[in-house]
């Protein structure tokens, strides 16, 4: 059962990439699925597929649908592999989770809730939380005067206080970007030329550059490995 529905809700597709981490990419299904949200479809893309990794997540199989790539597509390729499929549905939202995440079970229901009270929101994001830890990893992310850089922010008020002030320069990273679907139908999916790094704050660009805003909740988030 790859589903957890109700008509009602607008349907979210969960996309998480897996690459030689088995482990944490089930931990982050199983988080997903004791969502209180009720209408998601969970897309798992197996980047650089083996019989040995397809036989690892063998058991998150019969919840999610499965999409081998024989070949490593990259944090790009391997999203952009699920995106299409997901764009072929009445998906109204895509969020691609990283695969070290875990999602609490509100996550999902309070990032759905704000995108629907807010059409003009592109992409809207939780805060990342350090597992294990009180500190957080990243509350958001605003364009250095010159333009060509970013600067980011551990702190949730002056995360806040950049959208307020900012919003047009505020982006987010993508350990877990809920974005539209309509939205991606204007502005393209992420730049496979990127493969793995930047592309997070090029597609927030593309999004702003249409004329959306980025928006992340201070009440919502994500636990994330820290980066050793």
């Amino acid at each position: 059962m790859m589903s957890k529905t109700n008509a009602d809700l607008p349907l979210v597709a969960v996309i998480i990439l897996n690459w030689a981490d088995e482990a944490a990419t089930i931990a982050c299904v199983r988080s997903v699925q004791a969502s209180t949200y009720r209408n998601t479809h969970i897309y798992v893309v197996d980047n650089g597929a083996t019989a040995q990794t397809q036989v690892a997540l063998a058991e998150i199989a019969p919840l999610v649908e499965m999409i081998p790539l024989a070949e490593n597509q990259g944090y790009t390729g391997g999203n952009n592999a699920a995106m299409r499929r997901a764009l072929e549905t009445n998906a109204k939202y895509c969020i691609l989770l990283n695969n070290d995440a875990v999602m609490p079970p509100d996550t999902l229901e309070k990032l759905v809730a704000e995108a629907e009270l807010h059409p003009e929101f592109a992409i809207v994001s939780p805060m990342i939380r350090e597992a294990g830890r009180d500190t957080y990893e990243v509350t958001g992310y605003q364009l250095a005067l010159n333009g060509r850089s970013v600067i980011n922010t551990t702190d949730p008020e002056e995360s806040q206080r950049w959208q307020r002030e900012s919003p047009k320069t505020f982006l987010f990273v993508g350990t877990a970007m809920m974005i539209r679907t309509d939205v991606l139908r204007q502005v393209g999916l992420l730049d496979e030329r990127l493969f793995a790094y930047c592309e997070d704050a090029d597609i927030c660009l593309r999004c702003i550059e249409a004329g959306y805003l980025i928006r992340v909740l201070p009440d919502c988030e994500v636990l994330h490995e820290p980066k050793p």
